[in-house]
């Protein structure tokens, strides 16, 4: 989950209206409020210790730029070229893998990077 530090002002404030309005058991403003925050441009998560957000992601696909296996072999003898290298092994859990792909694609670190 997102940590509440580091999201933005507004939707803070919304998540602290929208759990006072879970306590008092209020849920239509509750989906109400979650509904701002989704326009906002986040997604809440509910969890035992609360409530938190964090980015929603694009709809459809993630956009690839992957190289061919001949291109990867080429490359391997070349100095690096990227600050940050990210190695992903993934055999299961395909729904998970996608929205890690979807979420770096919309949300890309800020430095010249790869995954591999």
């Amino acid at each position: 989950m997102q940590r509440d530090d580091s999201l933005p002002a507004e939707v803070r404030s919304l998540l602290a209206e929208r759990a006072a309005a879970r306590a008092a058991s209020d849920w239509r403003a509750a989906d109400e409020i979650r509904d701002r925050i989704a326009a906002l441009g986040w997604e809440v998560q509910d969890g035992p210790r609360g409530s938190s957000a964090r980015p929603l992601l694009p709809p459809g696909p993630a956009p690839t730029g992957y190289a061919s296996p001949d291109d990867l072999a080429s490359l391997l003898d070349e100095p690096a070229s990227v600050s940050a290298s990210l190695q992903v092994g993934a055999e299961d859990h395909a729904p998970d893998l996608e929205r890690l792909l979807r979420g770096l694609a919309e949300h890309p670190p800020s430095v010249a990077w790869e995954l591999v």
